[in-house]
């Protein structure tokens, strides 16, 4: 069990967010180191490199909010990191560097790889629903939707790098018995670590200066109905992401999504879940299939 803490009892005031560094994917740290040796890369093509995982995402956002790097300049995503603080180069460096430390410090488990695939899988669903008219006429941006649904279970991954083995153990070995009894979640996580992956994740993100959207959306992911707070728009993409990552079933079309709660969907505009059909669908299909290939 990391040091962190002295038992499974989580209190957010022992854990010091300065220097958490949270493990990214490995396969992540190969793609930069082939950009480290493209003398042509560019600030985009970095960007969708380290935008693939929610780690990375995370302590980038950290680094460049800190005092070293902070400036009038507002953070909205990995662009304006490089951009406004580190530079191609700089941001190379340092990605691959938290890279090297993770890797160093990390305990590898299925969980945080599990973890990252739904994240990827619920950013590119929350960034393809952008492109729904009612969410285009919210100004709904679409790279912001996908870091909002990248970033909503990094909670997860902190849980698991502190508690280690015990934290995926026990959603294997007791959390499915519970789910039978009706047990939630947030209960089971409460039970055992006295706080949520969304309240801990909500925590970090806002310790670390992620902006507020990201924030919301890590911190109301769970929460139904989705409150009225400033970005409800992008909380409501993220858990209807999510939603159709658990029922869509490619095969069965449209209808596989009968069982999305109607409240949802009125919540973020929508009659019902017909109202999702179209080319759309038909993109968000082929991210589900890739996802479930994988998992």
């Amino acid at each position: 069990m990391n040091s962190l803490v002295e038992d499974k009892s989580l209190d957010l005031e022992l854990l010091d967010f300065s220097k958490i560094i949270l493990p990214p994917c490995p396969s992540v740290g190969i793609e930069l180191i082939k950009l480290r040796n493209d003398p042509d890369v560019t600030v985009e093509e970095l960007a969708n490199v380290i935008e693939l995982d929610p780690s990375l995402t995370a302590n980038l956002f950290r680094i460049c909010n800190s005092s070293l790097y902070r400036n009038l300049i507002p953070k909205e995503n990995i662009e304006d990191c490089i951009i406004h603080s580190l530079g191609v180069d700089g941001a190379l460096d340092l990605a691959l560097e938290l890279c090297i430390l993770a890797e160093m410090n990390a305990d590898p488990s299925v969980m945080n790889e599990s973890c990252w695939l739904h994240s990827m899988a619920t950013g590119e669903i929350a960034k393809s629903l952008s492109k729904l008219p009612n969410f285009e006429s919210e100004g709904v941006i679409a790279k912001d939707a996908y870091l909002c649904g990248l970033l909503h279970d990094i909670g997860h991954i902190l849980l698991n790098s502190v508690f280690g083995k015990d934290y995926h153990l026990a959603f294997d070995m007791t959390f499915p018995d519970m789910v039978k009894e009706g047990t939630a979640l947030g209960e089971f996580e409460i039970s055992l670590y006295g706080s949520t992956h969304a309240s801990v994740g909500y925590e970090l993100a806002e310790n670390w200066g992620l902006p507020d959207k990201i924030c919301k959306a890590i911190r109301y992911h769970h929460t139904s109905p989705i409150p009225e707070v400033k970005d409800k728009i992008y909380v409501g993409l993220v858990v209807l992401a999510e939603n159709i990552l658990t029922h869509l079933n490619p095969n069965e079309g449209i209808d596989s999504l009968r069982d999305i709660p109607v409240e949802l969907l009125n919540q973020v505009g929508l009659s019902n879940y017909r109202d999702l059909s179209g080319r759309v669908m038909r993109n968000i299909g082929r991210i589900v299939n890739n996802y479930r290939s994988v998992i």
